[in-house]
């Protein structure tokens, strides 16, 4: 018996997707929960804390916004001179102006705002501040 082969392509993401599902265990999301001991002295310290991890953010997305422009204007120059060459040679266009863009902004941007988070962490504990860790099932979860 011949199959299509339409039905012989399909045959495998057919099978691995009921597979990839039925393998997946609950994912689990860890969240902090913040207490802080109740003074004046450590709401000011905490104020303090959140307007510098503010500020910490405010220049992580400057900085990200300033990479995402050098990176548009990079690519729109490389592509400038793909198109001219390929012109030149009277080809057709195989690659557009995202083809040139590098994408490392977005990866800049996690790694700095993490930092924050990391730095605002520090200090709520420097306050006098407790931090627990809450895990909490976010997918697949057993109710």
């Amino acid at each position: 018996m011949q199959f299509p082969q339409t039905v012989l392509r399909r045959l495998p993401l057919a099978l691995f997707v009921p597979w990839l599902i039925a393998a997946c265990g609950p994912i689990y999301s860890t969240k902090n929960i913040y207490t802080a001991p109740d003074s004046v002295s450590t709401r000011e310290c905490v104020r303090d804390c959140k307007a510098e991890t503010q500020d910490c953010v405010d220049r992580t997305e400057r900085r990200y916004r300033m990479c995402e422009r050098e990176d548009e204007e990079q690519a729109e120059d490389a592509f400038r001179r793909y198109r001219r060459a390929r012109e030149e040679q009277k080809l057709p266009l195989k690659k557009s102006i995202w083809d040139f863009k590098s994408m490392g902004c977005s990866s800049y941007q996690t790694e700095y705002k993490s930092r924050c988070e990391a730095h605002y962490d520090d200090c709520f504990t420097d306050c006098g501040g407790r931090i627990t860790p809450k895990r909490e099932c976010v997918m697949f979860c057993e109710e």
